[in-house]
């Protein structure tokens, strides 16, 4: 490796290049060995006589090689944010003046002199945090976001690339449930403390710890069952009690296991015909979930006409709700070798649904080697077992009228799977066969990610003409993902959506995605806007991010006449076209349009997100 490679090297290493990743490094590395114009010494003498010398000596003296030496030698520096000793700067500009034809890159690189990158490091503490779930923000002093990372497993961070200035650092509790608060050297909830970083320098030391709140005065962090308690509650499965307290250690009840299976599965509509019981009427608690899992299945009552919401569930019983739950899978015969319990035998009362219990973990035994079917549940292992049921294994949940498998859409870093073509009849009574987009809204009700309206009378109306909130794009953009397993942070990334909100849940994974991170208001504030309405053009920005920001650049033409190429969006907009989600309007005088300030309707995004997810 020559001295012109060794020396900004070393440069870069001086700017904080030792904090950069791996990919960093080989990115930067790869840059400095070009093909046609590798940067190195035109002669040994040359080479020897550089050394260590003023960066403005470097040139080779060959005027016909100093153009294409120097323009790459700018690329890299550019690129890496590199710092630029005014006296090379210097040689550079009078160099390409003298010597490379009009169409300089300087200008168009940014390169001017003494930028340097700088970085700032240091390490998060959080009693029970996985770590990896953490982010942290460096905010100029425009209140703009200059700087984002995520937290290393061992706590650790590095904030890599800002410019010299000063910033403010805030610590992200994200889906870990850890609060978020901005960096201060005193102590939390004081004014965030100033990090002033300068050209090329490290700061490092700038350490925080993040606490987990403390929901309920029975539940401090290092309770066995904290995060599970906690994933549970924030999800709104399980609630806590008016006065603060959660109580794990109070057992289950018939009625409060139908409630949080019920909201498990996401409220649905209870069918009109759903059974009743003398113990509970219209508006009294549990009424809708009770009914609802009668009518599915899981808990049919008792043949007096009773459900008897208030008597205690054990692991017997919690095994028969969520085998029925899962919709019955199929129990292998030998399972109950996987349990090894001593009192979980063939041939007792529940044996399949106790055996497909204890053998996915959802329920663990008791430290003696038994199971413990008549053992009651109580409700801090409820939320762990509803974590596990969850994340272990993923049971499918019926009485939500799932798609069938071949209509489930998931979009994942820009792969558009398949979807279907046809439909087999809408449940709207708003759109009927021949309608304009008769065939997507089927499709986007089939594949459950709008449900529309229930109506007074007891139909299903789409409102194809209404126009789309923000809010609702987000909701729409979450179930086309499939409904990630998510779980929202406790704190609001907007000051607008509150954690109550209808969508909060999809508005919060919108941002953690980076498919929206809002708008930064004049106070400092981040705001959502949710009940702003969508335009086309935003639209296009919105499906662009969600396919993962695929690698494209637009051909310097604007498919449309109303589109012109420093449109904020075009690209987005191009790359639609491009896909053929959008084909656009052909006007009168045939040029085509795509009207980007016009909101979107209803149906008109149920055509947008079908030739998304279908690329047909």
């Amino acid at each position: 490796m020559t001295v012109d490679h060794m020396v900004p090297l070393e440069e870069a290493w001086q700017s904080g290049a030792w904090a950069w990743t791996a990919e960093q490094r080989r990115d930067f590395a790869n840059d400095l060995k070009y093909p046609d114009t590798t940067l190195r010494a035109v002669t040994r003498a040359v080479d020897d006589d550089k050394g260590s010398k003023d960066p403005a000596q470097w040139q080779p003296p060959g005027s016909g090689v100093q153009c294409g030496y120097a323009d790459k030698w700018i690329f890299v520096k550019s690129r890496w944010n590199l710092s630029v000793d005014p006296a090379e700067y210097a040689t550079l500009m009078e160099m390409l003046g003298d010597n490379c034809p009009e169409g300089t890159l300087i200008p168009e690189r940014g390169l001017t002199p003494g930028l340097g990158p700088a970085a700032i490091i240091g390490e998060v503490s959080s009693v029970g945090t996985v770590f990896s779930l953490l982010t942290v923000e460096a905010y100029a002093e425009d209140g703009s976001v200059a700087g984002r990372t995520s937290v290393d497993a061992d706590g650790s961070y590095e904030l890599t690339g800002l410019a010299p200035g000063t910033y403010r650092l805030k610590f992200l509790g994200g889906t870990s449930g850890a609060l978020d608060r901005w960096y201060s050297s005193d102590s939390p909830g004081q004014e965030p403390t100033p990090v002033h970083v300068s050209s090329g320098e490290v700061i490092s030391g700038i350490d925080t710890g993040l606490e987990k709140p403390r929901l309920f005065t029975d539940i401090p962090p290092e309770h066995p069952n904290f995060d599970t308690i906690l994933w549970a509650v924030v999800s709104g499965y399980i609630t806590g009690y008016p006065d603060g307290t959660f109580r794990a250690d109070t057992p289950v009840n018939r009625g409060s296991l139908s409630a949080i299976l019920y909201r498990y599965a996401g409220s649905p509509a209870v069918p009109p015909n759903a059974p009743t019981f003398s113990d509970l009427t219209p508006g009294s608690d549990y009424n809708d979930a009770v009914r609802w899992v009668a009518a599915w299945g899981i808990d049919d009552g008792f043949t007096d006409g009773t459900f008897r919401p208030e008597e205690e569930i054990t692991r017997r019983s919690l095994a028969v709700f969520l085998h029925r739950l899962a919709d019955s899978p199929r129990v292998p015969p030998d399972a109950h070798i996987y349990s090894a319990y001593s009192d979980i035998l063939p041939g007792m009362p529940n044996y399949e649904e106790l055996a497909w219990l204890a053998s996915t973990f959802v329920v663990v035994g008791n430290p003696d080697g038994s199971f413990g079917p008549d053992q009651l549940v109580e409700r801090g292992a409820m939320a762990r077992s509803l974590n596990f049921y969850r994340f272990g294994f993923n049971f499918p949940v019926i009485g939500t009228s799932p798609a069938p498998a071949s209509t489930h859409v998931s979009v994942d870093a820009g792969v558009i799977p398949d979807a279907p073509t046809t439909a087999s009849g809408t449940a709207f009574t708003d759109v009927p066969p021949g309608a304009l987009f008769y065939r997507e809204i089927s499709w986007l009700a089939e594949s459950r990610v709008s449900t529309g309206w229930i109506e007074a009378g007891g139909t299903r109306t789409y409102r194809p003409a209404q126009q789309v909130n923000r809010d609702q794009m987000a909701a729409f953009l979450f179930r086309l993902a499939g409904r990630p397993d998510f779980v929202p942070p406790l704190q609001s990334p907007f000051a607008d959506v509150p954690t109550t909100h209808a969508f909060y849940k999809e508005i919060s994974w919108l941002w953690s995605e980076k498919i929206s991170e809002g708008w930064r208001e004049a106070d400092g504030t981040r705001t959502f806007r949710p009940a702003a309405t969508v335009n086309r053009d935003q639209m296009a920005a919105f499906i662009y991010r969600h396919a993962g920001s695929p690698a494209y650049e637009p051909d310097g033409q604007s498919a449309f006449a109303d589109i012109p190429t420093d449109h904020a969006f075009y690209k987005q907009i191009s790359w639609l076209a491009s896909t053929k989600i959008s084909n656009g309007w052909t006007e009168a005088d045939k040029t085509r349009t795509f009207r980007p300030g016009a909101a979107i309707l209803r149906d008109q995004m149920a055509a947008f997100m079908h030739r998304y997810a279908s690329n047909d």
